[in-house]
């Protein structure tokens, strides 16, 4: 489907079936970064996938929900550090869920729907939008104010342990 606007084409296709494939099709074409904010990514094909880019040079970043089913994924996320490639799990996995469903390619292309990125969600009925637009930012602002959320809890929780550590009642 084609949507039509006064100084802009949007390009969407709307699927419902093989979408791990299409996915992977579109991670592949990624040439400069990949950021992704999916509660639960468990499939180990598209992770690796993520792992090659990022040794390729090209930024990847994942946010992932803290809950149990990624905790006890065999996925290590940790392996996605590399270079400017990180991998956050967010929240508690209760009452602080991260939720969001979304790619950002290149800051051009936005993957988003009810898929998971899990090993279950391709047995699931579920579905993705592929919206392909060059000012496409709304979901990379997203994607970047839970990030700086992220940032500003570790330097909070940083600086308190330096102070822990400066206060004289705590030298041995």
């Amino acid at each position: 489907m084609m949507i039509f606007h006064s100084n802009w084409l949007m390009q969407t296709e709307a699927l419902f079936e093989n979408i791990a494939d299409r996915i992977e099709q579109e991670l592949t074409q990624a040439e400069q970064s990949i950021y992704i904010a999916v509660a639960w990514f468990t499939n180990p094909r598209l992770f690796d996938l993520l792992l090659t880019k990022a040794k390729q040079g090209i930024t990847v970043q994942l946010l992932i929900s803290n809950d149990p089913i990624n905790q006890q994924s065999p996925i290590d996320y940790s392996g996605l550090n590399i270079g400017n490639s990180i991998a956050y799990m967010i929240g508690d996995g209760k009452d602080d869920l991260m939720h969001n469903k979304f790619c950002v390619i290149d800051e051009y292309t936005v993957i988003n729907g009810s898929y998971n990125w899990s090993k279950k969600a391709e047995r699931n009925h579920e579905n993705i939008i592929i919206i392909i637009e060059r000012n496409e930012h709304f979901f990379l602002l997203d994607f970047l104010q839970i990030s700086l959320m992220i940032m500003m809890m570790m330097t909070l929780m940083i600086e308190g342990v330096h102070k822990l550590i400066s206060d004289e009642r705590f030298l041995c």
